[in-house]
């Protein structure tokens, strides 16, 4: 006799359930699929076989003939939803290469695909969470992450050079704030007067600094000023692009930033008050 099982059994394994108004290790355990398998197999008796991997059929279409629509996909999301809603409220991503110069059809400044958005982009869509910030305190502008892209479909902007619709310039629901160094690379873009454009004008704040006089002091300002910004707008999450190419030790940056700054810049963050990312940019 042919007997099926398949490992993804195992994973389902609460830590406890209540029973009789007691707390007790949960009974419906992965330990039950395991014993069974090692009986049968020591019984010399029955043949055990994983699922086949090309099956031909969606298994879910058959659960949703016997279980409705909204039953289903409660249990199929409930427990990516309860992480959301009762887990970390601040998280780090450590990964490189760093993104927020990346446009949706052009590299640079080491960047290939764009974090900090694509993690927006999941926040607005995927999570439906409403409106939320980009803070970026990385020394360069993060051009990508804000400014219009180039491609074909384009247009000449005030300054002359081609410009196209970028990710979120026009989209009101993401609000991007900006510190960095000024006249520095991609030297085109971070001015303070680019406010966003269409439904997005007003949802974009550039900050940009003088190179070889922004002091610990004089980025704390600039700091305070960004935060107090954002906390006038109704947003559910922060993302900060995390540059700390700000250090006054950089090779390739001009900023005067010591260590003691950046305890202090975590402070003026988290006064933000909102579930934040951090995603490492330079």
């Amino acid at each position: 006799m042919k007997v099926y099982y398949d490992l993804d059994c195992l994973l389902h394994n609460p830590p406890h359930e209540i029973l009789s108004g007691r707390l007790v290790p949960y009974l419906e355990s992965p330990d039950r699929v395991r014993r069974i398998k090692d009986a049968l197999t020591k019984s010399g008796s029955f043949e055990l076989h994983l699922p086949e991997q090309d099956w031909p059929h969606d298994v879910l279409h058959y659960v949703r003939m016997v279980h409705s629509e909204d039953y289903v996909n409660h249990i199929k999301n409930i427990y990516d939803e309860w992480v959301a809603e009762g887990g970390d409220e601040t998280l780090g991503n450590v990964s490189r290469p760093p993104g927020h110069h990346a446009q949706d059809a052009l590299c640079g400044g080491y960047c290939y695909f764009n974090n900090a958005a694509i993690a927006a982009r999941y926040l607005l869509e995927y999570r439906d969470s409403g409106a939320l910030a980009i803070l970026d305190i990385d020394y360069h502008h993060g051009n990508g992450s804000r400014w219009p892209m180039f491609g074909l479909e384009s247009r000449f902007d005030r300054r002359g050079f081609v410009a196209a619709q970028q990710i979120f310039y026009e989209d009101p629901r993401v609000l991007y704030v900006s510190l960095h160094a000024d006249g520095d690379y991609p030297y085109f873009t971070g001015s303070a007067d680019e406010r966003g454009a269409g439904a997005g004008f007003g949802f974009n704040h550039n900050f940009p600094i003088p190179r070889r006089a922004c002091t610990d002091e004089v980025y704390c300002d600039m700091l305070q000023q960004a935060a107090g910004m954002i906390k006038k707008h109704p947003i559910h999450y922060l993302i900060v692009s995390l540059g700390v190419d700000t250090y006054q030790e950089d090779p390739i940056c001009d900023f005067l930033l010591t260590a003691r700054c950046y305890p202090r810049i975590g402070e003026i963050i988290a006064s933000i008050g909102k579930p934040t990312l951090f995603v490492m940019e330079g």
